[in-house]
């Protein structure tokens, strides 16, 4: 059997469009010829016009499909929730799912919550902060990393705020979906000197070099990191999957609390519960460290 090429829908169109036109002129000159000369040509002059409009038409149909079909997807945002989450177990008895261990992409992930009527709700990072609000942060990895947070206002040093010398004798080991509240067991609480507060959150699989923890990490010491090294640190990180939900107002669930505080030998988050609110995923798999910055607005 003979091939024949195949013709696109919008060539189709274009064709038909010609065919359409040129048959009620055809038909017009047949019908017409005794009018006269002057009639007919009037007459021609408006299928013309017509004609012209309609092959303008079939033309931007064309181009309009063209560039449809040949500008890029984008599905960064589902690209790295999915990157992240599949790792989870697949139930909160910690029954391995499919993928789990065989994620080569590090992940972070982040929720901010903060107190209204007695009850933990998230809250977006965009949201405004006034003296007295309290908020702490839950955080989440997708693989067995060291954790660190730094905490700066304004552009001076940054102050180290995880690991803390006070839980877990300073250790910053956390395990794959198993999340960490930062403060662990209270709040941060706005003062009354408005300003913008940063939180820089860094997962790395190994220990940051030249910063404390575990038993180097003493009671009461505070550790400070030059403004310069730490955007340094975060300018060296790789391209990174971004993902954020609207799930502002939503609690937090009994099985995130009891997983987040029952210690480093506590369950992990499941698929059954809820994704973190913010997601940073490396695009590839060559980096031994991510970072996430939040900056929090105090008015």
């Amino acid at each position: 059997m003979k091939s024949f090429p195949r013709v696109s829908s919008s060539w189709k169109f274009l064709a038909f469009t010609q065919r359409l036109l040129s048959s009620p002129i055809k038909n017009f000159l047949l019908c017409h010829s005794e009018r006269s000369e002057e009639s007919l040509f009037s007459r021609l002059s408006q299928h013309a016009l017509w004609s012209t409009l309609l092959l303008l038409l079939g033309a931007a149909f064309f181009l309009a499909a063209s560039f449809s079909f040949a500008r890029p997807q984008d599905n960064s945002s589902g690209q790295a929730r999915s990157l992240f989450l599949d790792t989870r177990p697949t139930d909160n008895n910690n029954t391995p799912s499919k993928s789990a261990g065989k994620s080569g992409h590090m992940g972070l992930g982040y929720t901010l919550f903060t107190e209204r009527d007695g009850a933990s709700k998230r809250v977006s990072p965009d949201h405004v902060f006034h003296s007295g609000d309290r908020v702490r942060i839950l955080v989440e990895t997708n693989r067995d990393v060291y954790l660190y947070v730094f905490h700066q206002e304004g552009p001076g040093a940054a102050d180290l705020l995880f690991p803390d010398a006070r839980l877990h004798g300073g250790e910053n080991r956390v395990s794959a979906h198993k999340p960490s509240f930062i403060p662990h067991s209270s709040w941060f609480v706005f003062d009354n000197q408005a300003g913008d507060e940063k939180l820089t959150l860094v997962a790395s699989e190994k220990p940051l070099e030249g910063v404390p923890r575990s038993s180097d990490l003493k009671t009461g010491q505070a550790f400070q990191m030059p403004s310069d090294s730490l955007a340094q640190l975060v300018a060296k990180s790789l391209p990174a999957l971004q993902d954020a939900q609207a799930d502002d107002g939503k609690p937090l669930t009994a099985n995130e609390n009891k997983t987040a505080t029952e210690g480093t030998r506590g369950l992990t988050l499941s698929m059954n519960d809820p994704p973190p609110s913010h997601l940073v995923v490396n695009k590839t798999t060559q980096s031994g460290w991510i970072t996430a910055q939040v900056t929090l607005t105090h008015r």
